[in-house]
């Protein structure tokens, strides 16, 4: 109805437009509209706003492997209107691990949760809910004034690595954003090799010249090969 009458008027200087509101949060899209309809529409029509804030569930399950559990839990999920935004799943020593982010309405992620604990017990599963606001701006403004960057290790494997690597990055202020790691072995002599690949989110603070050689002093007192490079796949 309101395009309909948008798309009614008729002025002598209309424009045509996308605009995108960032401090606001709000999108509005429209065509032949009067300038002086445009501070109409964003002080007077609070339903032509859409919320960067959404409600969200993360669940967490972990339990013996056997097929079918994510089928069975993404199938509950989308019976009862939520909706799968980001997922973690992975197979740790013979037991299955997931994490979920699931966005939806309040009553969706409130039906959502009732029902998990029959389906848990049915998967033989033990799960964990934990509700959360998705797009929540307090979270985006900490992460505001850091620089991404990929890190990659490569060494034979050995205990601490892990940590030292990690407390490393805590001492100069750099957040962990994802982190995974594998333990394989080498084609010929079959020995024990551990990677490590992380995400990491950097303070603008640090340069990265600096943050390199940090991570280099490590790689060497503990015999790691290590590549530090930009989101965009560059080495910085």
């Amino acid at each position: 109805m309101i395009f309909n009458f948008m798309a009614s008027l008729q002025f002598d200087s209309v424009i045509y437009a996308l605009i995108i509101i960032a401090d606001a949060r709000q999108f509005f899209v429209y065509s032949r509209i009067p300038r002086s309809f445009f501070f109409v529409v964003t002080r007077s029509a609070p339903w032509f706003r859409i919320s960067a804030m959404r409600d969200g569930l993360i669940l967490s399950a972990i339990g013996k492997d056997h097929p079918g559990i994510v089928d069975r839990l993404t199938g509950l999920i989308f019976e009862k209107g939520g909706n799968v935004e980001d997922s973690r799943m992975a197979i740790l020593g013979g037991e299955f691990t997931l994490m979920i982010l699931v966005t939806g309405p309040a009553e969706s992620l409130t039906s959502v949760e009732k029902e998990l604990s029959e389906a848990a017990e049915e998967l033989e599963l033990t799960v964990q809910c934990r509700r959360t606001h998705v797009g929540n701006e307090s979270g985006e403004d900490a992460h505001e004034n850091r620089l991404s960057y990929y890190l990659n290790i490569v060494s034979m494997d050995h205990p601490g690595i892990v940590h030292r690597v990690t407390n490393l990055l805590a001492q100069q202020g750099v957040n962990v954003a994802t982190l995974d790691t594998h333990l394989g072995h080498a084609p010929t002599t079959g020995t024990p090799v551990f990677s490590l690949n992380m995400e990491i989110q950097a303070p603008t603070q640090i340069s990265f010249e600096e943050l390199q050689k940090r991570l280099e002093l490590l790689a060497e007192a503990e015999n790691l090969d290590l590549e530090l490079r930009e989101q965009d796949g560059s080495l910085a």
